[in-house]
C-alpha cells in the first residue's frame, strides 16, 4: 500500500475495528489523530514504513482502556507514547529504531512491556 492512512477510518469504524496492521508498506504522512475515535482497538501495527512521519497523536491514548499492542518500529514518527500506556500489564509498545520517540519518559527504548 502507498499513500496516507485515511483519517476517515476513525469515524467510520469507531465501534468495529479491533486490528489495523499496515506494516511493511510505503505509507507516508502522519498517523491521523482521528484513529483515537476507535474504541475497540487492540492491535495497531505500522512498522517498517520509513516515510511515516509526524508526532504520535495523543488522541490514541483513548486506546489505553483496551488490551493493546502498538508497533511503530522503523518509522520516523516523533513525540511520545501517551502516559496512559505506561506500566500497564495489558499494553505493549514496540519502538525499535524509533530514535525520535519516547515512551513513558524513557528515551531510546527498543521495546517496552511491563
Amino acid at each position: 500500500l502507498t499513500g496516507t492512512i485515511p483519517s476517515q477510518l476513525g469515524e467510520q469504524l469507531q465501534s468495529s475495528l479491533t486490528r489495523l496492521s499496515l506494516s511493511y508498506n510505503q505509507l507516508e504522512g502522519s498517523i491521523p489523530s482521528e484513529l483515537g475515535l476507535i474504541k475497540t482497538m487492540e492491535l495497531f501495527h505500522v512498522s517498517h514504513n520509513d516515510n511515516l512521519t509526524g508526532r504520535f497523536p495523543s488522541e490514541l491514548g483513548t486506546w489505553s482502556r483496551n488490551r493493546v499492542t502498538i508497533d511503530i518500529r522503523e518509522t520516523n514518527v516523533t513525540g511520545s507514547i501517551p502516559g496512559q500506556f505506561c506500566f500497564d500489564p495489558h499494553k505493549y509498545v514496540v519502538l525499535a529504531n524509533c530514535t525520535q520517540m519516547e515512551c513513558c519518559g524513557m528515551a531510546d527504548v527498543a521495546a517496552w512491556s511491563p
